[in-house]
C-alpha cells in the first residue's frame, strides 16, 4: 500500500528472475500528479538476491513535498 502523493499516484513493480549473469532484476515506478507536475521516480536492483525493501517511497514523498514547497497545487 502506498501513501497518497499529490493529486494522483500509480505505483508499479516489474520483476524478473534467473536472467543469465545477473540473476534477478527489480524496477520499481512511482507516477504521481500534482496540479499540471507530474512526477517520475524509479529504482531499480539487479543482482543475485534482490530485496523486497525498496527507497522509493521516501524518494516519492520527497519529491512530492518538494512541489507542495514550490507552491504547485
Amino acid at each position: 500500500n502506498f501513501p497518497k502523493l499529490g493529486d494522483d499516484a500509480f505505483a508499479v513493480r516489474v520483476s524478473s528472475k534467473d536472467i543469465p549473469f545477473f540473476g534477478t532484476a527489480q524496477v520499481d515506478y512511482v507516477f504521481s500528479r500534482r496540479g499540471a507536475a507530474l512526477n517520475v521516480v524509479a529504482y531499480a536492483a539487479i543482482g543475485p538476491v534482490v530485496g523486497a525493501a525498496s527507497p522509493l517511497e521516501d524518494l516519492a514523498k520527497k519529491a512530492d513535498a518538494k512541489l507542495t514547497k514550490a507552491g504547485i497545487r
